[in-house]
């Protein structure tokens, strides 16, 4: 049994407990309920890292990535500032009703595959 990297981003305005939740059933929905699939649905949970500010979010999880245990829980960030602001605009949610709820994460690990 080996590991396989997974990155998941979830654009919305749930809390990263209902953003993780979506994201494995959604995985669930797509590759069914057996086990090793490299996807995030092999994790049972999340923990959320804080990202300095002086650090790229890119290299942060790339730094962080080898870190995550495939039976352990998935490595969370939240994404602010400049990051989120350019996902608002693409995901077309800059405007109101929306700007102002908007929240970003990414989910990633290693998952058993």
């Amino acid at each position: 049994m080996g590991g396989s990297d997974f990155y998941e981003q979830y654009v919305g305005t749930k809390s990263p407990a209902e953003a993780f939740k979506e994201l494995v059933d959604n995985a669930i929905y797509e590759y069914g309920h057996g086990g090793y699939s490299g996807t995030i649905k092999e994790k049972d949970g999340y923990r959320l890292l804080s990202v300095p500010s002086d650090v790229n979010i890119q290299d942060f999880i790339e730094d962080n990535l080898e870190a995550n245990d495939k039976w352990g829980p998935a490595f969370c960030v939240e994404l602010k500032g400049k990051e989120l602001e350019d996902i608002k605009k693409r995901y077309r949610m800059d405007k109101e009703p929306y700007s102002d709820k908007v929240r970003a994460y990414v989910f990633f690990g290693i998952a058993s595959c």
